[in-house]
């Protein structure tokens, strides 16, 4: 359900969200969302949040934004960043905060039992994929131990 607000302020219940976190692995709770979210969301152009729950070790696409900064406060679990031009990563704890300016090329991988909650500085989809498999990143995946 899409909710909008003016002079009123908008909440989405804990229960609501829980559900949704424990059907899917990624809830939107803020922007301007194409896709159909499973809890309520507030409708709004100027950012995005959403939370990210990882059950498994897994890593995400990698990719750039051309627009947007990338902000994630790691609520649990821990998770290796990877910026891809420079070759440097970042191990960030549950507690940590990491952001991504446009343009900087990154990929995580992410311990099993993570959850972030992340945002973004404009609701627009500007996110640039990069084939993993071109990359030649298969060992840092492999190496769990970070």
């Amino acid at each position: 359900m899409k909710m909008t607000f003016k002079d009123e302020v908008a909440v989405i219940p804990a229960a609501e969200l829980n559900e949704a976190l424990r059907v899917t692995d990624r809830q939107y709770v803020q922007g301007n969302l194409q896709k159909d979210q499973i809890a309520s969301h507030i409708h709004t152009m100027d950012n995005e949040i959403g939370i990210s729950d990882y059950k498994e070790y897994t890593h995400d696409s990698p990719h750039y934004h051309d627009e947007i900064t990338e902000t994630n406060y790691v609520i649990s679990g821990k998770v290796c960043m990877k910026i891809l031009d420079t070759n440097q990563d970042y191990v960030i704890e549950a507690g940590g905060v990491f952001s991504i300016p446009p343009k900087v090329k990154h990929v995580l991988k992410i311990k099993a039992g993570t959850r972030i909650i992340f945002f973004k500085s404009k609701s627009i989809n500007d996110k640039n994929e990069i084939d993993f498999e071109s990359l030649g990143l298969d060992q840092w995946f492999q190496d769990e131990d970070f």
